[in-house]
Protein backbone atom coordinates (compact mmCIF):
# COMPACT_ATOMS: atom_id res chain seq x y z
CA UNK A 1 0.00 0.00 0.00
CA UNK A 2 2.95 2.30 0.66
CA UNK A 3 4.34 1.68 -1.94
CA UNK A 4 1.30 2.46 -4.14
CA UNK A 5 0.77 5.60 -2.48
CA UNK A 6 4.50 6.36 -3.24
CA UNK A 7 3.43 5.56 -7.39
CA UNK A 8 0.69 8.29 -6.85
CA UNK A 9 2.30 11.38 -5.61
CA UNK A 10 5.40 10.51 -8.31
CA UNK A 11 3.05 10.73 -11.17
CA UNK A 12 1.52 13.59 -9.26
CA UNK A 13 4.46 15.48 -9.16
CA UNK A 14 5.22 14.41 -13.39
CA UNK A 15 1.55 15.96 -14.14
CA UNK A 16 2.46 19.20 -12.29
CA UNK A 17 5.42 20.16 -13.68
CA UNK A 18 4.13 19.38 -17.68
CA UNK A 19 1.07 21.71 -16.69
CA UNK A 20 4.10 24.85 -15.25
CA UNK A 21 5.31 24.41 -19.02
CA UNK A 22 2.23 26.26 -20.32
CA UNK A 23 1.95 29.58 -20.70
CA UNK A 24 -1.05 31.58 -21.38
CA UNK A 25 -2.63 28.67 -22.78
CA UNK A 26 0.38 27.99 -24.78
CA UNK A 27 2.50 24.81 -25.32
CA UNK A 28 5.57 23.88 -26.80
CA UNK A 29 5.22 20.61 -29.08
CA UNK A 30 8.82 18.60 -30.29
CA UNK A 31 8.54 16.19 -32.95
CA UNK A 32 11.58 14.46 -34.80
CA UNK A 33 12.44 12.78 -37.68
CA UNK A 34 16.16 11.05 -39.37
CA UNK A 35 16.85 14.33 -40.54
CA UNK A 36 15.29 17.02 -38.71
CA UNK A 37 14.07 18.08 -35.16
CA UNK A 38 10.61 20.23 -35.22
CA UNK A 39 9.57 22.78 -32.47
CA UNK A 40 5.93 23.88 -32.61
CA UNK A 41 3.29 26.43 -30.13
CA UNK A 42 0.23 24.70 -29.49
CA UNK A 43 -2.16 27.51 -28.40
CA UNK A 44 -5.31 25.68 -26.24
CA UNK A 45 -6.74 28.91 -25.41
CA UNK A 46 -9.46 31.03 -27.01
CA UNK A 47 -7.82 33.93 -28.39
CA UNK A 48 -4.07 34.51 -30.52
CA UNK A 49 -0.97 34.34 -28.79
CA UNK A 50 2.56 36.12 -29.77
CA UNK A 51 5.00 33.39 -28.71
CA UNK A 52 8.80 34.63 -28.36
CA UNK A 53 10.82 31.02 -28.40
CA UNK A 54 14.91 31.42 -27.73
CA UNK A 55 16.83 28.10 -28.60
CA UNK A 56 20.24 27.47 -26.97
CA UNK A 57 21.55 24.58 -29.60
CA UNK A 58 24.92 22.78 -30.10
CA UNK A 59 25.35 20.40 -32.84
CA UNK A 60 22.45 21.80 -35.31
CA UNK A 61 23.27 24.76 -38.36
CA UNK A 62 23.64 27.97 -36.97
CA UNK A 63 19.98 28.90 -37.82
CA UNK A 64 19.01 27.26 -34.92
CA UNK A 65 20.42 30.06 -32.20
CA UNK A 66 17.64 32.47 -33.94
CA UNK A 67 14.99 34.29 -31.35
CA UNK A 68 11.62 33.26 -33.32
CA UNK A 69 8.13 34.87 -32.84
CA UNK A 70 5.05 34.40 -34.30
CA UNK A 71 1.35 34.82 -33.61
CA UNK A 72 -0.20 31.57 -33.45
CA UNK A 73 -4.44 31.54 -33.67
CA UNK A 74 -6.50 30.08 -30.89
CA UNK A 75 -7.12 26.48 -31.07
CA UNK A 76 -3.99 26.10 -33.56
CA UNK A 77 -0.31 24.37 -33.54
CA UNK A 78 2.57 26.54 -35.57
CA UNK A 79 5.94 25.21 -36.73
CA UNK A 80 7.83 27.48 -34.54
CA UNK A 81 11.09 26.30 -35.85
CA UNK A 82 13.21 23.45 -37.68
CA UNK A 83 16.11 22.55 -36.04
CA UNK A 84 18.35 20.75 -38.63
CA UNK A 85 21.41 18.59 -37.05
CA UNK A 86 24.71 18.73 -38.40
CA UNK A 87 26.75 15.44 -38.77
CA UNK A 88 29.12 13.21 -36.98
CA UNK A 89 28.17 15.05 -33.86
CA UNK A 90 26.08 15.01 -30.85
CA UNK A 91 22.90 17.70 -30.94
CA UNK A 92 21.14 19.01 -28.22
CA UNK A 93 19.38 22.39 -27.39
CA UNK A 94 17.20 23.86 -24.68
CA UNK A 95 14.90 26.38 -25.20
CA UNK A 96 13.05 29.73 -23.65
CA UNK A 97 9.87 30.80 -24.18
CA UNK A 98 7.49 33.45 -23.67
CA UNK A 99 3.93 33.60 -24.77
CA UNK A 100 1.48 37.27 -24.65
CA UNK A 101 -1.80 38.65 -25.64
CA UNK A 102 -0.40 41.45 -27.90
CA UNK A 103 2.42 41.41 -30.41
CA UNK A 104 3.58 44.77 -29.50
CA UNK A 105 4.47 43.39 -25.89
CA UNK A 106 7.91 41.17 -27.60
CA UNK A 107 8.49 44.36 -29.95
CA UNK A 108 7.41 42.93 -33.76
CA UNK A 109 4.17 43.79 -35.94
CA UNK A 110 1.70 40.80 -36.65
CA UNK A 111 -1.19 42.02 -39.02
CA UNK A 112 -4.13 40.38 -40.89
CA UNK A 113 -3.85 39.82 -44.78
CA UNK A 114 -3.66 43.92 -45.49
CA UNK A 115 -6.89 42.76 -47.96
CA UNK A 116 -9.08 42.29 -44.90
CA UNK A 117 -7.67 45.59 -42.67
CA UNK A 118 -5.86 48.17 -45.62
CA UNK A 119 -4.55 48.76 -49.16
CA UNK A 120 -1.66 48.51 -50.64
CA UNK A 121 -0.24 51.84 -50.39
CA UNK A 122 -0.89 52.29 -46.40
CA UNK A 123 0.69 48.76 -45.43
CA UNK A 124 3.62 49.51 -47.25
CA UNK A 125 4.16 52.87 -46.54
CA UNK A 126 2.93 52.19 -42.49
CA UNK A 127 5.57 49.20 -41.88
CA UNK A 128 9.22 48.74 -41.82
CA UNK A 129 9.58 45.10 -43.72
CA UNK A 130 12.53 43.53 -43.57
CA UNK A 131 13.64 40.81 -46.44
CA UNK A 132 15.79 37.53 -45.02
CA UNK A 133 16.40 34.14 -46.79
CA UNK A 134 16.63 31.34 -44.60
CA UNK A 135 20.04 30.06 -44.20
CA UNK A 136 21.66 33.70 -44.54
CA UNK A 137 23.92 34.13 -41.75
CA UNK A 138 23.78 38.27 -42.35
CA UNK A 139 20.22 38.03 -42.47
CA UNK A 140 20.08 36.06 -39.15
CA UNK A 141 22.00 38.02 -37.09
CA UNK A 142 20.50 41.52 -39.05
CA UNK A 143 16.75 39.74 -36.94
CA UNK A 144 18.25 38.74 -33.50
CA UNK A 145 20.07 42.42 -33.54
CA UNK A 146 16.60 43.88 -34.00
CA UNK A 147 14.78 41.55 -31.93
CA UNK A 148 17.32 42.05 -28.87
CA UNK A 149 16.49 46.11 -29.83
CA UNK A 150 12.96 45.45 -29.49
CA UNK A 151 12.75 47.63 -33.01
CA UNK A 152 8.92 46.89 -34.41
CA UNK A 153 8.97 45.26 -37.94
CA UNK A 154 7.98 42.79 -40.23
CA UNK A 155 9.89 39.99 -41.63
CA UNK A 156 9.23 39.14 -44.65
CA UNK A 157 10.96 35.50 -45.86
CA UNK A 158 11.66 35.95 -49.31
CA UNK A 159 11.40 31.87 -49.99
CA UNK A 160 7.71 31.76 -48.63
CA UNK A 161 6.33 34.74 -50.94
CA UNK A 162 3.67 35.43 -48.42
CA UNK A 163 1.24 38.50 -49.57
CA UNK A 164 3.82 40.64 -47.75
CA UNK A 165 6.23 40.19 -50.69
CA UNK A 166 3.51 40.08 -53.01
CA UNK A 167 2.71 43.73 -51.52
CA UNK A 168 6.30 44.85 -51.85
CA UNK A 169 7.00 43.89 -55.22
CA UNK A 170 3.59 45.32 -56.29
CA UNK A 171 3.99 48.70 -54.96
CA UNK A 172 8.05 49.54 -56.02
CA UNK A 173 6.53 47.93 -59.88
CA UNK A 174 3.78 51.02 -59.42
CA UNK A 175 6.48 53.12 -58.73
CA UNK A 176 8.56 52.38 -61.61
CA UNK A 177 11.27 50.51 -59.41
CA UNK A 178 12.16 46.84 -60.77
CA UNK A 179 14.48 44.35 -58.66
CA UNK A 180 16.24 42.53 -60.52
CA UNK A 181 18.04 41.20 -58.21
CA UNK A 182 17.69 40.95 -53.89
CA UNK A 183 20.59 42.26 -51.91
CA UNK A 184 19.72 40.51 -48.78
CA UNK A 185 19.49 41.47 -46.03
CA UNK A 186 16.78 44.23 -47.62
CA UNK A 187 14.96 47.05 -46.03
CA UNK A 188 11.89 48.32 -47.43
CA UNK A 189 11.22 51.29 -44.98
CA UNK A 190 7.52 52.71 -45.19
CA UNK A 191 8.34 52.53 -49.19
CA UNK A 192 11.75 54.06 -49.36
CA UNK A 193 14.29 50.26 -50.69
CA UNK A 194 17.82 49.81 -48.31
CA UNK A 195 19.93 47.31 -50.36
CA UNK A 196 22.01 45.78 -49.01
CA UNK A 197 22.25 46.33 -45.59
CA UNK A 198 25.76 46.82 -45.03
CA UNK A 199 26.56 48.15 -41.61
CA UNK A 200 23.79 45.94 -39.53
CA UNK A 201 24.80 47.78 -36.09
CA UNK A 202 23.80 51.52 -37.68
CA UNK A 203 20.82 50.25 -39.29
CA UNK A 204 19.40 48.96 -36.45
CA UNK A 205 20.05 52.02 -33.98
CA UNK A 206 18.84 54.11 -37.06
CA UNK A 207 15.90 52.43 -37.06
CA UNK A 208 12.86 54.50 -35.24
Amino acid sequence: MRNLLLIVFFLGIVQTSQAQQKQNGVSIVEKKDTKRHYIYAKNEADSPRSVFLKVSATGYRRRADRPTIKMVPPKSEVLMLTLIPLRDTISEYTYIFVANTEAENLGIIREKNPTESMGLNEFIESHDLIFTKSGNNKCDYLITALQEARKKFREVEIENKDWAFDYALQYLKNRGQKLDTIALPMALLKGKVIQPIKDISVFVQNLE
